[in-house]
Order: C-alpha cells, then structure tokens, then sequence
C-alpha cells in the first residue's frame, strides 16, 4: 500500500506556529510508520490558501490520482483544513478520489469514513473549516482596514520613492511608509518634466537611457510614468483597498469601498503640483479630432525581427517657423514604450511602407493569372448558388401544393358534413405553413 503526504500553508505566520511544512510532514510520516503505507511522494503548497484550488502541488498530486491505476492508494494529511476549506471543493475531489479508490486521511482527526458517524463528523469539520476561513478573512479584512485608517502600511511593494519601515508600536510591531532617499529623485524629476510639458513616452526614455529601475525592477514605460503622475500617495495620501483581488489587481473597487486618508504619508510633491497635473490629465482626455476615423492600414500586422514586438502607428509634430510639419511611422512597441535600449530596430515611415506592401499585394494578388481564377471561381460559386436556390425553390413550391391540396382536402370534408369545428384548427395551422414557404420563396 503506497500513499503520499499533502502538507501546506498560507502565511509565514502559520508555519511560525507550530503547522509548518517539516512539522506536518514529520507527523504525516509518523502516521506512516505505524499504519504500513510506503511513502510514494510528497507535494507541498507554501502561501496557497485552501478556500481555491488553484495550487500546483494540489493540482499535481489530483492529476497522479487520476492515472489508470492510480500510483497510491492513500493522501495523508495533518488536518482536514490542509486539504480543503472550501466545503463544495471537498466534496468535489474527494468523490473523484474515492471513485478511485483512494483515501484521504487526517493524522490530526482520525476517523472511521466508511461509516456513517465518521461521515457525519468529517462532513462537521469540513462545516467548522470553511466558517472558520471565511469568518478569519472577514476579520482580516477589518484589522487591516483598521491599520490603514492609522496610517500603517498593509503590506505590497511600495510606490518607487518610498520603503517600509518597521516601528514599535505598543508591544507590537507596524509598519509605514518613509521616503526613500535613493529614488525619490526619479519622482521629483517625473513631476517636473511633466509640468515643463514633456510627453509621457520621452520621460520614460530619459528615465530608462539613465537606466533607473521601478520598485519591482522593471524598465519605465509610458503607462508606468502616467500611474505614478496619478498616485495620490506622492501627495501625503494613503489609499487602501483600491485593487480587486479577484482580478490580480488589474481592475479597481468602487470608490466608496476605497480607505483614504490624507497626510498618512511623508510626501515627495507638493499638493498643489499634483492637482495641476490631475487637471492636465483632465484635459487631455477630450479627444483629439486628427485622431477620429483615422485608420492604419498595417496597425497589428508588422512583427519586430528583433524583439517580437507588435510595431505600432505613432505620429510625430515638428513646428519649423509658421509652419507645423507632421511625420507619421510604424516603430516597434517596445522601443516607443521605452528608449532605444529597449530595442534597437528602426521606424518604418508609414507612407513609403504602406505603398510599398499595398504594391507588393497588387502584383502577387492581382496578376492576369490570379484575376482570371477569381473571376472563374467567382462565377462558378454563382451556379453553384443559384442552383442550389433554383432547387430549393422547386422543393418550396412542391410543399406549397401539397398544403394546398390538404387545404382544398379540409374544405371538402366540410362539404360532405364533417365537423367543422374539429376541422378549423388543422385548416389554421395549414395556412401558417403555407404562408412561412411564401416567405421563402
């Protein structure tokens, strides 16, 4: 008899008391010592919650038992929470698993599955399990909104010009924001090129040509550079719960659920430069009438040979005297995004481009040769269809006489003294198919 061990946690401050992932294991392989299994594998979930089932080892460990034979005949586990708190996911995999013929076994709470108590009282615990995740997550959710009506930082990468700072706070421990010295420069100077009227996409270039990185490491990009001009936290404003989790923080929460709280933070600009700035954004949201109907020919269809990148359709002002000059180009996303480090290939001017594919289709598309098999393969799907209408027409109106004769039928019925009555609902639904095939024709 062969089994595998599933141990897991979810924070740093589980495996700090006493569940951690060698003290599960130690006691999943004590179990295994008395009870005769071998160990076939183990598979670990460090960080994964057990309210999803969205965690690789779980996933592996599911798809092995899947297997025809499966390879074990047993998962032990230190407690039934380890497995699953979701009650719905747990009646799930384990109906799959036991299908299998594989078990699922708690060295933590024992019990006798086959029978009905043992069913009952794991069925208890799977109950106590998930309230206690749920009711653990709506108090999380309240110290933390708590910590940051204070002022303290809940956790995450900071904004690039700040760190964290751990401080005593009572016997305890907390956390805030303090500016960071190092890139709080690259900040100020996002702020005022700005306001000089520099483009999103030229500060991200002068930013990244001094080869200046973001909190997580990357390289500036336009949309980068425009979130921190928006980042109220450059102000002294401390915003909490902005970001849905269930979209991995790509969508926000309604404002309303948002925490703000004003001078929480040490701030970089000044309030006065950051409303001028919101008011900028403000305006350059009306949109510009060049930009309306136009469209580019090649937009999405160039590839950059030397990075992969989609090229994209930019344009370019240039006032030389009186006169304003306008250059447009397909350049490859990457570098317009960044600098020329990013990627090193050249613009392509969109008119001399354009021409020149829109020629090269001419000629290989539009020869004598291929304009002759359209014109035949054109003409021939035109039989082709009006055939198949011509007998479609024919099969139409042989429909049409045969309800016609079933008409003609009804009415002589009621010549020769049939009920008429009985007669008047089939005679209806007689003329509504006929009337549908006129409507095809």
């Amino acid at each position: 008899m062969r089994a595998v061990i599933y141990a897991r946690v979810s924070s740093e401050k589980q495996a700090d008391n006493g569940t951690s992932i060698p003290a599960q294991i130690k006691i999943c392989k004590e179990y295994l010592a008395r009870s005769g299994y071998s160990l076939y594998k183990t598979y670990i979930d460090e960080a994964k919650s057990a309210l999803s089932t969205d965690r690789p080892a779980f996933q592996d460990m599911i798809e092995d038992a899947k297997k025809t034979p499966p390879p074990f005949n047993a998962i032990i586990i230190y407690s039934f929470s380890r497995f699953a708190r979701n009650r719905l996911d747990s009646i799930t995999y384990k109906l799959l698993l036991r299908k299998k013929g594989i078990k699922v076994i708690s060295v933590t709470e024992p019990l006798e599955e086959d029978t009905p108590e043992g069913k009952l009282l794991e069925g208890i615990i799977e109950v106590i399990n998930e309230f206690y995740s749920s009711n653990l997550a709506r108090e999380t959710f309240r110290g933390q909104r708590e910590n940051a009506t204070q002022g303290f930082w809940n956790g995450g990468v900071p904004p690039i010009g700040y760190k964290v700072l751990e401080i005593k706070n009572g016997e305890g421990k907390k956390k805030v924001l303090e500016i960071d010295e190092e890139s709080e420069n690259a900040v100020k100077e996002i702020y005022e090129l700005f306001l000089k009227g520099y483009g999103l996409k030229k500060i991200a270039g002068m930013l990244n040509a001094k080869e200046l990185k973001t909190n997580r490491g990357n390289s500036f990009s336009p949309s980068t550079v425009r979130g921190i001009l928006k980042n109220e936290a450059y102000a002294g404003t401390l915003i909490w719960n902005k970001y849905d989790k269930k979209t991995r923080g790509k969508k926000y929460k309604d404002k309303k659920d948002w925490v703000k709280i004003d001078g929480r933070i040490p701030k970089i600009i000044d309030k006065k430069d950051f409303d001028i700035i919101q008011k900028m954004f403000e305006e350059r949201k009306k949109v510009s009438p060049k930009s309306l109907g136009r469209t580019h020919t090649l937009s999405g269809l160039i590839k950059c040979g030397l990075c992969n990148s989609n090229y994209i359709y930019a344009r370019r002002s240039k006032v030389r005297g009186d006169k304003k000059y306008e250059t447009s180009y397909y350049v490859c996303g990457k570098k317009d995004r960044g600098s020329k480090k990013a990627c090193p290939n050249i613009a392509l001017k969109a008119p001399q481009i354009e021409d020149y594919i829109v020629n090269l289709l001419t000629n290989k598309l539009l020869s004598p040769e291929n304009v002759k098999k359209i014109v035949y393969d054109m003409h021939k799907n035109y039989s082709d269809v009006r055939e198949e209408v011509k007998n479609k027409s024919k099969s139409v109106r042989e429909s049409i006489r045969r309800i016609d004769a079933k008409i003609n039928n009804i009415y002589k019925a009621v010549e020769n003294g049939f009920n008429q009555n009985l007669l008047e609902e089939r005679l209806e639904e007689l003329k509504i198919k006929k009337e549908d095939l006129l409507n095809e024709l």
